[in-house]
């Protein structure tokens, strides 16, 4: 893995900077700390940046890398798998190498393809592409946007980068917040294409940026294939045997390297089968990695350590108590660059702290629950559909009934008996994705909560619909409720928060690659192909991934999924007590900020004091909270201190000695 930056100016007669190189590689040089490189190019005009954390060919695998006459550059951040054998072909096309990376591999393949060498790409990716010759610069991003790519169009140019961070050091850009991606977040809407901060947009996933002096053009190469159900896979017992193959495949191709692996673990079934998988498959059992928290209702770390225990695996934990996460919140917030709803992410941040002492790169089971189903909310929508289609079902009424009855905020579902404005959600989006009922539900409390300038000035938004317009109107039509509901969850929650706040961001925050085998995209278009009862079966999710791993793992039928959360109250301690996120809860800080009420806010952190924890309004209490007391981190890291905390949080500055590549 690694951090990519740079440049392309339109104006032929502009230059880049050359005394903004440096900044750049500084501020990313947590992604790469091994070395470094650019390349100015078109005249320069154009600049490729990167800094490197050397997995594979670590004496050789320097980048930018170019073509033999130097006409075609690349910066990657990621890793491409196959390539082994797609440099055999293109060396058989009479393409020479230089080195043995993944990185050159793209060289040639963009050589021999043109802006088509994406659909050759197998991996997680950030890409950039300069073609000298015809003045082109593309940008790439992986499928499921597991690697990060932003980018802004800056008066004259266009600036991409693997973080906010390196943009808004840009003297041009503008370090301000967008407040409505705030009430966005506050509905609980994560909306793709959308950053915390004016001018900077992400590039979603699957898509491809053409840049040129004629312009930019943005275009999507690729798209989850879910069938209607009439066409779903059939064979259950073809399926498993499928699934198991795709899976240990998927695992052994992110064994590459020349470093060694660990595995991000909670117990559950999907960290389970990457472990399983990579001591089946490498012979030697995986370190693992398990957060550990003191409150037993988040705590996971008892089935993990049985499970690391009956397989001889080398088990780490880390334990997090009261309180113990707020010393790293301010520094999980400079990293993931984006408000948060809980603590996960600072608690992903210290287990990535942990592993760095022992490996270079982590496998995790992240993306199997989106694949596959694995999520409770996936068993409520059926319930709640059955029940709108029948509301004399009595053995739905029961599920339901037994579901809510013994609610839970750690269940990952919401406390709803039906499908809020059902007609209106599904004339938008063709079908009803779970989560828009959260918006549904809490969208008025949210604006209770806004300083009343902003709240006049979103009065007459309407997030869902903005939504279902970045979705597509209609885009979710003919798939069935959990299909529909897997497909807004990939463009949204996955791409824009889970794999940001407890993915890329808080492991390269200590140079660590993590790697994502349930988001292989063949393993994804292979699962969505199945019936939605390969999925969700009676009171469980990923049925058919039980299925397939149940000769290996003979427990994985009973295993019990449970979300990772954070309990943000008593970690970062939330109420009118706690100590350390007060300054950013304060009356002037809140007014300042300009973005919430400094009453509903006093109000809200009296209110928590006495909520019952557990229950679905201290939950949104907690929640709201922590957006609020994040949203305000990140103001004053970025928009009122940006030079002092990039100084706070940086590493060691990049080598001066790098020479200037050839223009």
């Amino acid at each position: 893995m690694c951090g990519i930056a740079g440049e392309f100016i339109f104006d032929p007669a502009g230059r880049v900077d050359p005394d903004l190189i440096q900044p750049l590689a500084n501020i990313l040089r947590h992604r790469g700390p091994d070395e470094w490189g650019y390349h100015l190019g078109c005249g320069g005009r154009a600049l490729l940046i990167n800094t490197r954390l050397s997995i594979v060919d670590l004496a050789n695998g320097k980048q930018p890398i170019s073509n033999e006459d130097g006409s075609i550059w690349v910066t990657l951040n990621g890793e491409i798998y196959g390539f082994a054998e797609q440099k055999k072909e293109l060396q058989q096309k009479g393409h020479r190498f230089r080195t043995r990376t993944d990185t050159e591999v793209i060289v040639h393949l963009y050589e021999e393809y043109g802006e088509n060498f994406v659909d050759h790409l197998r991996g997680e990716f950030a890409v950039a592409v300069l073609d000298e010759n015809r003045e082109l610069l593309f940008l790439v991003r992986d499928r499921f946007g597991i690697k990060p790519l932003f980018y802004s169009e800056l008066p004259g140019e266009l600036m991409f980068a693997s973080e906010v961070k390196a943009i808004l050091r840009h003297p041009k850009a503008r370090r301000k917040l967008q407040r409505e991606s705030v009430f966005h977040l506050l509905h609980g809407l994560l909306m793709p294409g959308e950053t915390y901060f004016e001018g900077v947009r992400d590039l979603e996933p699957g898509h491809l940026l053409r840049v040129s002096r004629s312009g930019i053009v943005k275009r999507r190469y690729w798209d989850l294939p879910f069938v209607p159900e009439a066409s779903a896979h059939a064979d259950e017992e073809e399926a498993a045997e499928e699934l198991s193959r795709l899976l240990f495949e998927s695992v052994r191709l992110r064994l590459h390297g020349d470093v060694e692996v660990g595995v991000f673990f909670s117990g559950g079934l999907d960290s389970s089968s990457v472990a399983a998988a990579v001591a089946e498959i490498s012979g030697r059992a995986p370190k693992l990695f398990t957060i550990a928290f003191t409150n037993p209702n988040y705590d996971e770390s008892p089935g993990a350590g049985r499970f690391a225990a009956e397989r001889g695996m080398e088990h780490h934990l880390v334990p997090i108590g009261p309180g113990d996460l707020g010393p790293g919140f301010e520094r999980s917030i400079w990293h993931a660059e984006m408000p948060v709803l809980n603590s996960h992410g600072v608690a992903k941040m210290l287990l990535s702290e942990l592993a760095r002492r022992y490996v270079k790169v982590i496998l995790s089971g992240e993306g199997a629950d989106e694949a596959l189903a694995g999520y409770n909310s996936y068993r409520h929508l059926m319930m709640l559909e059955a029940l709108r289609l029948n509301p004399k079902d009595a053995a739905a009424r029961a599920d339901l009934n037994k579901l809510l009855n013994n609610f839970s905020l750690h269940s990952g579902t919401l406390p709803f008996r039906s499908l809020i404005s059902y007609d209106r959600v599904t004339s938008l989006f063709g079908a009803y994705p779970y989560y828009v009922a959260r918006a549904q539900k809490i969208g008025g409390a949210a604006k209770r909560v806004l300083a009343r300038d902003f709240r006049r000035a979103v009065e007459n938004s309407d997030p869902v619909a903005e939504m279902a317009e970045r979705i597509g109107i209609g885009k979710l039509a003919g798939l069935g409720p959990v299909s529909a509901q897997q497909y807004y969850f990939f463009k949204t929650d996955l791409a824009n928060y889970i794999l940001v706040c407890m993915g890329d961001r808080m492991e390269m925050a200590h140079s660590i690659e993590g790697r994502t085998p349930f988001l292989d995209h063949k393993l994804v278009e292979f699962a969505c192909s199945l019936p939605q009862s390969f999925k969700v079966r009676g009171q469980v999710g990923k049925y058919i991934l039980r299925k397939a791993m149940s000769s290996r793992m003979p427990a994985a039928p009973a295993i019990v999924k449970r979300p990772l959360m954070g309990p943000s109250a008593e970690t970062l301690g939330l109420d009118r007590r706690s100590g350390f996120l007060s300054p950013y809860l304060e009356r002037k800080v809140v007014q300042d900020a300009g973005i919430f009420d400094p009453l509903a806010v006093s109000a809200l952190r009296y209110a928590v004091r006495f909520l019952r924890r557990g229950t679905y309004a201290h939950g949104v209490a907690e929640s709201v909270l922590t957006i609020i007391a994040s949203t305000h981190v990140l103001h004053r890291l970025y928009c009122e201190r940006f030079e002092d905390s990039a100084a706070r949080f940086s590493v060691a500055p990049v080598d001066r000695s790098v020479p200037v590549a050839a223009m």
